[in-house]
């Protein structure tokens, strides 16, 4: 993306998964108890905290990780670009256009362990003066005085401060950015990274490691080598930083700095172990908080080619969780069950077989229940399994809300399960809370109980139903290139796919017609049809793209379907039927109990087990989500849809009205990626919610959009999505191979 530039400011965005990594495609991080537990991040020794010359940028005794370390780019899927000057390239990709001010090689992006990050306090790291400052990215330049600046993004400037101001280290400059302020991608964090320079980081500067004399508060992070990549990533870093004085502005007020836009959160930003010097093996997670019982989708990438990689639980003892065969380059995505286990940090640890590579990625296991039935008259008994509890602690089951009858106890086991059963209460129908609260650990799960009785339970109204088969829903942006989806596609840089929450003749071809699968549900057959229209109403831009994934967030929400036969109003599980357009995810953000439960935090938990990070009812591929004239800094926005097969449309007929009715504006594509087999293994449905890569900013106080790139117009029909593969003596030893493997993941989870 180029951009115009000013002496001012970069303003890099997290990979929210990032074209995704979020993401992934997307974090609540982890509370670690630093002292006993490692999980995945890894704790360097200080080197001198007392004489540390740069110190964090937060309060003392806080703890941040780094969620994007040295050496990325947006090629690989996150958003620093190390710009060469010489040609206007990233240097890693020698394909990526930057501006040469964009020297981001060494820049961390700092997120907090508790996820607690949103307001936070930001300090001055470093005694220095005020070069300039960013307000549109939420960003400062501060001259060390000594040939040296630092740079800080991502945060709501304090009123009073100006260019020219002299700071000493500990003074406040403003706090943490919510989702979709400064410039942030739609995650809260803040971007930090050091130049040599020789006008304070204004037009010179060359990017400085934290390492030597300006350790990050004496923790010495050192460039590992142009080979690896992402260097120290999840490290965790404690602030030593002391606060000097109030935050600035009048009575200690801020004045904020939101986005023009309302973004939400893309979902959970991936965890992964920091790779080692040589370019070792990293895990992504698609989940940071998971429920035991639940399937978590984990890639992992810098394996040896077609060697075996088994799974574990906490260490790589015992039986493991699965195994995986990674792919010639090294790569492999699968999904394992999360066994019972406490309330806490654990990891996913994948070891291989061959080249001993291992990796850790980090998750934290969260309380949660279980009612069966989840509906009845008064009287009626109802079981009760509990999960994610402290060991051996008493769990009290009550009615209504936190104050609310005391239906029953049980004492967790030593993995902090439990079950029990209790007798719904007279008085009133409809749906009812039931809370599980733990006595020692605090821990809170809820779930809801619809009480028979009266009428049946009305359908929840929500959604925009624009015509017959259009809807204007909530997009998010697909990312993970090198990723499988669920149909078996390779996922491509600027690739021009969308993913819808069940699947479809295109998204799940191994699912046969009229078999109902536990995680996927009914095949939707839409034969040649199996396309969309989606419009980006703000720009006036829209595309055709065909449907080859699952999700965001749900597999088995066909929201564009009648109340009557929709697959979630029609589950044993089902507590409050949605209406026709009301995606579940949006419901499940409103606070409604879609059939899964809902975390403490009172948002609805997908069929996937995962709390759902924000209201999507589709993913684009980056090269639809440019093509309909969405910016690629942000990750979500709102789109009108039109499914061909309700209402019968050509899609290549539909893709030249769309091209003729914008004609200035944009050129609609019509593609689809080369047929593959079955996916071995399936991609994280919110990913696109989390880690999208997005590119830097430009240093400039008024960053100019980037426009999508220009498409060619085919005339040409579009290729048939549901094409069948090619028999077994007409395949390749490759196709082979990848029809097995998909055969293997299918009889391990039932498909």
């Amino acid at each position: 993306m180029r951009q115009r530039r000013r002496p001012p400011a970069p303003a890099p965005t997290l990979p929210a998964r990032h074209r995704s990594r979020p993401a992934a495609r997307w974090l609540v991080p982890l509370l670690l108890v630093l002292c006993t537990q490692a999980a995945s991040f890894s704790l360097p020794v200080p080197a001198s905290l007392a004489a540390a010359a740069v110190k964090m940028p937060f309060a003392a005794g806080t703890e941040w990780y780094i969620s994007q370390g040295y050496n990325t780019s947006p090629a690989e899927g996150w958003s620093h670009y190390n710009c060469d000057p010489r040609t206007g390239q990233d240097q890693i990709s020698k394909t990526e256009r930057c501006d040469d001010g964009w020297q981001y090689k060494y820049s961390v992006d700092l997120r907090q362990v508790d996820g607690t990050e949103t307001g936070e306090t930001v300090l001055s790291p470093v005694d220095g003066t005020i070069r300039w400052l960013d307000p549109a990215n939420g960003g400062l330049s501060i001259d060390l005085g000594n040939g040296y600046a630092a740079a800080l993004f991502h945060f709501d400037l304090g009123r009073g401060l100006a260019d020219g101001q002299p700071l000493l280290q500990g003074q406040p400059l403003g706090v943490v950015s919510g989702p979709g302020g400064g410039n942030n991608g739609g995650t809260p964090h803040i971007h930090f990274n050091l130049w040599a320079t020789e006008d304070g980081g204004n037009w010179s500067r060359t990017a400085t490691p934290f390492t030597g004399r300006f350790a990050l508060d004496g923790y010495d992070l050192p460039d590992l080598g142009d080979q690896s990549r992402n260097h120290h990533w999840n490290t965790v870093v404690v602030s030593t930083n002391q606060q000097i004085g109030d935050l600035p502005g009048v009575d200690g007020t801020l004045a904020a700095t939101p986005a023009t836009t309302p973004v939400a959160t893309p979902g959970p930003t991936p965890l992964a172990s920091p790779p080692a010097a040589g370019g070792g093996a990293t895990l992504n997670l698609a989940a940071a908080r998971v429920i035991a019982g639940t399937l978590l989708t984990v890639n992992g990438a810098g394996f040896a080619p077609d060697e075996w990689v088994d799974l574990y639980w906490d260490n790589s003892r015992g039986v493991p969780l699965t195994e995986v065969t990674a792919n010639e380059a090294g790569a492999w995505t699968t999904a394992v069950t999360i066994p019972e286990a406490v309330a806490g940090p654990h990891r996913i640890v994948a070891e291989a077989e061959t080249s001993g590579q291992n990796a850790r990625g980090a998750v934290e296991v969260i309380p949660a229940l279980a009612p069966d039935p989840v509906a009845g008259a008064a009287g009626a008994v109802v079981a009760v399994r509990l999960t994610g509890f402290a060991a051996a602690e008493q769990v009290d089951l009550r009615w209504g809300g936190d104050d609310g009858q005391e239906l029953a106890s049980v004492t967790s086991n030593e993995v902090g399960s439990g079950a029990t059963t209790f007798t719904i209460p007279d008085g009133g129908t409809g749906a009812t809370d039931l809370i599980a609260f733990g006595q020692s650990s605090r821990g809170r799960a809820l779930a809801t109980i619809r009480v028979d009785g009266g009428a049946a339970a009305g359908v929840a109204a929500g959604g925009n139903i624009i015509g017959p088969g259009t809807f204007q829903v909530t997009a998010t942006v697909l990312g993970l290139v090198g990723g499988s989806t669920s149909s078996g596609h390779v996922i491509q840089p600027d690739d021009r796919l969308v993913a819808l929450p069940a699947c479809t003749t295109t998204s799940c071809p191994w699912l046969p017609a009229g078999v109902v699968d536990p995680l996927f549900g009914n095949r939707i057959e839409c034969g040649e049809l199996c396309y969309v229209l989606v419009t980006n109403p703000a720009a006036g831009r829209c595309a055709v793209a065909p449907v080859l994934e699952t999700g965001p967030w749900f597999t088995l929400d066909d929201w564009w379907s009648p109340a009557e036969t929709r697959i979630l109003n029609n589950l044993p599980s089902t507590v409050q039927p949605l209406a026709q357009g009301y995606p579940a995810a949006a419901a499940a953000q409103d606070g409604l109990d879609v059939g899964f439960g809902r975390t403490p935090s009172g948002i609805g938990i997908s069929n996937k087990g995962y709390e759902v990070g924000n209201r999507a009812a589709i993913d684009l591929a980056t090269g639809t989500w440019r093509d309909i004239g969405f910016d690629p800094n942000s990750g979500i926005g709102e789109v009108v849809v039109t499914l061909f097969w309700l209402t019968g449309e050509d899609p290549a007929s539909a893709a030249a009205t769309c091209g003729a009715a914008t004609p200035e504006a944009s050129t609609p594509v019509v593609t689809t990626p080369e047929p593959t087999d079955p996916a071995s293994s399936f991609s994280s449905p919110e990913a696109a919610a989390t880690v999208a890569p997005q590119p830097e900013p430009s240093p400039t106080t008024a960053p100019v959009a980037s426009e999508a790139p220009p498409v060619e117009p085919t005339a040409e029909p579009p290729p048939d999505p549901a094409a069948a593969p090619p028999a077994d003596d007409q395949a390749s030893d490759g196709e082979k191979a990848a029809r097995r493997e998909a055969k293997k993941l299918r009889d391990r989870f039932g498909r």
